[in-house]
């Protein structure tokens, strides 16, 4: 309680266009409110500060006592995705993570057991990571071929008979 109350809100109307007068209100109305949840989706999450609005929605959900429970903001369930031609089923559960046990989704765990998977130690603890990305392929690679072509193209005397 006391980290909430001190942290500082006197320019938000400067940085958010929002006055004070209107963060009150709700703050009043979801106070007051027996029932409540703050709940944010994907326009929320791909924004600069995406993360950081993600993060203090659960804190405020926290802190009004609304998380997790009937009448207040439940946690999803992880999506499976949609199956149709050309897609596998997809997979849910068929293993979970090490440390708290988070299941698998299409042959995936969530990024944020890879902390937590290299600090604890024990059998089947993550000892390194390889990102082996390959930046062949794509939209993005075509148009940069492209350019290079196109900034080779233009060297005055380059020799044609080297590799790019």
């Amino acid at each position: 309680m006391a980290r909430v109350q001190a942290v500082r809100i006197d320019d938000l109307p400067q940085r958010t266009g929002i006055t004070m007068a209107q963060v009150e209100a709700v703050a009043a109305q979801l106070h007051g409110a027996t029932n409540a949840c703050v709940y944010g989706r994907m326009g929320v999450s791909t924004q600069r500060f995406g993360t950081v609005a993600q993060y203090l929605i659960q804190l405020m959900n926290i802190y009004l006592g609304q998380l997790d429970r009937a009448g207040g903001c439940l946690p999803n369930e992880a999506i499976v995705p949609v199956t149709g031609p050309g897609t596998s089923k997809g997979s849910r559960g068929r293993w979970s993570s090490r440390v708290r046990g988070l299941p698998e989704v299409c042959g995936e765990l969530p990024v944020a057991v890879l902390r937590e998977e290299i600090e604890t130690p024990g059998a089947g603890q993550v000892r390194a990571f390889a990102d082996r990305r390959r930046q062949s392929g794509g939209v993005d690679s075509e148009r940069r071929r492209a350019r290079s072509r196109t900034r080779h193209a233009r060297v005055p005397g380059r020799d044609r008979s080297l590799p790019q």
